[in-house]
Order: C-alpha cells, then structure tokens, then sequence
C-alpha cells in the first residue's frame, strides 16, 4: 500500500489489474474454442458450434470466477499499514 493511498483505491487498483487479465484471458478463450468447437462439432450435442449464449455464459462465468479470487487479496492488501509494509 502506498502511502497517503486510502483503502478504497487500492481495492480499486487491485480489482482493475485483475479485470484486465481476466478480460485477456476471455479473450483469448473465445478466440480459441472458436477454432476448437468446429473440430469437435460431433460430440456437440444440441448445441450449435458457436453458440453465442453458451459462450457468454462461460464468458461472464470465468470474469466473476477471478474477480471473486481476487477480491480477498486485494482487500488484505488494502488494509496493510504502509509503515509496516516499508519496514519489512
């Protein structure tokens, strides 16, 4: 934490890096089942290969999965004392 930082920004900060790395993330798992879903189109069933529900769905699944992970560090980061963070 830095010093003269109030909580509230650095959950913010925190939540935002980890937003954008679960933003990259989804991307590049959309981009990936698109190409892998036609390859397996007959074990798909009832299910067309790209399904714009099913991938947002995931989507949307994944981005709250990692905000939630990440909303536990970022808080404990939040509450350290910087003098004791610079300190140690």
């Amino acid at each position: 934490m830095a010093l003269g930082a109030c909580p509230k920004d650095i959950l913010v900060m925190v939540l935002r890096e980890i937003g954008f790395l679960a933003i990259a993330a989804v991307a590049a798992a959309l981009i990936a089942s698109a190409c892998l879903t036609r390859t397996w189109k007959s074990v798909l069933f009832e299910v067309a290969p790209i399904d714009p529900a099913v991938f947002a769905g995931a989507s949307i699944a994944l981005l709250a999965v990692a905000l939630a992970a990440g909303y536990l560090p970022a808080r404990k980061a939040a509450r350290v004392d910087p003098m004791s963070a610079l300190r140690t």
